[in-house]
């Protein structure tokens, strides 16, 4: 096992397990980014089913996550709630097909995002490539519509 851990790493330059995702990382990053712009509490989370898990389990916000941002995946939510009280969106990026349909898909149904990629490292000590995270902000519906009137200070980025 202790091969497995610390030794493989180095040999397949990928991190062995989910211990290794820089999951709270991310979800501080985001909590953050919420509250530079919002003043409540970040409720739902939007994105690929692996990555808004370690989101939601992280954050201090406990969001509710919208899986694949697909109401089948994510029964216990609307998405009337989720554009009423905003969100944010967060995938990672690793050039595959499904997340270019799933960044694609999130961006053609929500159209008015806030959006940045960061870059995230594994928590091993092998030279790996940095995670590539796609996060941005779906404001709440009142702020929607004042930016698509051109109202306000919010920048797309």
């Amino acid at each position: 096992m202790g091969w497995s851990i610390f030794v493989r790493p180095f040999e397949t330059r990928r991190p062995p397990y989910s211990i290794d995702f820089p999951g709270r990382e991310l979800a501080d990053r985001v909590t953050r980014d919420w509250h530079a712009r919002e003043q409540r509490p970040l409720g739902y989370v939007i994105g690929d089913r692996w990555t808004i898990a370690a989101v939601a389990a992280n954050s201090a916000d406990l969001p509710v996550p919208y899986f694949d941002a697909r109401l089948t995946e994510s029964p216990w939510l609307t998405e009337q709630d989720v554009r009423l009280a905003g969100a944010m969106v967060v995938v990672r990026l690793k050039n595959t097909n499904a997340d270019n349909w799933l960044t694609a898909d999130i961006r053609s149904r929500f159209p008015v995002l806030d959006g940045h990629v960061v870059e995230l490292r594994e928590a091993t000590g092998a030279p790996l490539q940095p995670d590539r995270f796609w996060i941005a902000i779906l404001p709440p519906a009142a702020e929607q519509t004042h930016f698509q009137a051109g109202i306000g200070s919010h920048h797309p980025g």
